[in-house]
């Protein structure tokens, strides 16, 4: 009974916050190098409706383009693709099992934002510089505080099936830095690749 008391309450609290939240959309270009000398580079699409948010993951090479539309009116994921000119998807129920990172979409934590720091503008928006470390990184990153949105609510949405991880969000969760980065660079302090993140293509109608 308590385990369902939780769920509903933070279904209750993702719908609420997807009502007053960020509307439009923008790309995220995640761009990992590794110590070999091997770059990969993912990018993704979201979009932020009133009563949905729909992530397009952007593949590479002969793989499909994967679109999950998250309706929180019928609490449901949808997901589609295509394959060898085949249609194929699948619908999970918008819960905590099928969804690990729910709970993170609909948050509202921020930081106050330093603006006496340098700064400097990123796709027309004026950013400030924020530094922050955990155990596996140093971590630069360039913030604004013009849309009502979160690095937080961003990351949840790939935290989608049951078992998925949540190590985005617990390392962000680390930084202790919520506000919203539109250019953040991870250094790797163990050898892994090192992490560069980009938001453009803004549109807003906020």
């Amino acid at each position: 009974m308590r385990l369902l008391a939780f769920v509903l309450f933070a279904l209750f609290q993702t719908i609420s916050a997807a009502e007053d939240s960020f509307v439009g959309s923008f790309d995220l270009i995640s761009i990992q190098k590794y110590k070999n000398g091997n770059v990969r580079y993912d990018t993704l699409n979201y979009q932020f409706k009133t009563d949905t948010t729909i992530v397009t993951v952007r593949a590479k090479g002969n793989q499909p383009d994967i679109k999950m539309i998250f309706d929180f009116k019928d609490s449901t994921i949808s997901t589609s693709f295509k394959i060898n000119g085949r249609d194929g998807g699948y619908t999970l129920p918008m819960d905590l099992e099928h969804w690990p990172g729910m709970v993170s979409s609909g948050t509202k934590d921020r930081n106050a934002i330093d603006k006496t720091t340098e700064s400097k503008e990123i796709e027309n928006y004026t950013t400030y510089k924020q530094t922050a470390n955990s155990d596996d990184y140093e971590a630069e990153l360039w913030v604004t505080d013009e849309h009502n949105l979160s690095m937080l609510q961003i990351l949840s949405y790939q935290s989608v099936g049951k078992g998925k991880s949540k190590k985005e969000l617990e390392l962000f969760s680390e930084f202790e830095l919520y506000n919203l980065p539109l250019l953040m660079t991870l250094k790797s302090k163990k050898g892994k690749a090192d992490v560069e993140i980009r938001l453009v293509n803004f549109t807003s109608q906020n």
